[in-house]
């Protein structure tokens, strides 16, 4: 947390918390920290729920994709989704079926994509993409 203070770094960085204890942990040393909570089914969802960390400060890593339970569970309480597309889905070496996948996991309720096909996987995903969202802050184009 000391490199985080020193390099002003909270409102750049979403801190990894494997178990609720570690969320729980940095919370309470600063509760502006964002974390990426492994919230992979509702057990853990009621654990994270206990600590009183606010919903807003976290997205869900889910690993692989869940039941759509834990999906609906998750975005009631206004948290994002996120699913490591690269174990799974990315393995298959045809691009079609890469892409279906892609767009599967979104509209069963995935919302962040952890890919290590970047590029394709933002392709097959764009027309699904809203119009309006108050999360476009987070993924403006940089001028380099």
């Amino acid at each position: 947390y000391q490199a985080i203070r020193k390099n002003k770094a909270q409102s750049n960085i979403l801190i990894s918390s494997y178990l609720p204890e570690e969320a729980k942990f940095y919370h309470q040393k600063d509760k502006t920290l964002m974390f990426e909570a492994f919230i992979r089914n509702m057990d853990e969802l009621k654990a994270y729920e206990k600590l009183g960390i606010p919903w807003k400060s976290i997205v869900a890593y889910l690993g692989q994709p869940k039941k759509k339970e834990l999906y609906e569970a998750l975005h009631e309480r206004g948290v994002m989704c996120m699913i490591f597309s690269a174990k799974v889905l990315e393995k298959n070496k045809d691009k079609e079926v890469r892409r279906k996948s892609y767009t599967q996991v979104i509209e069963f309720g995935g919302d962040i994509l952890l890919s290590d096909r970047a590029i394709e996987a933002s392709k097959a995903i764009e027309l699904l993409k809203p119009k309006n969202s108050g999360k476009f802050k987070f993924f403006t184009k940089r001028a380099d």
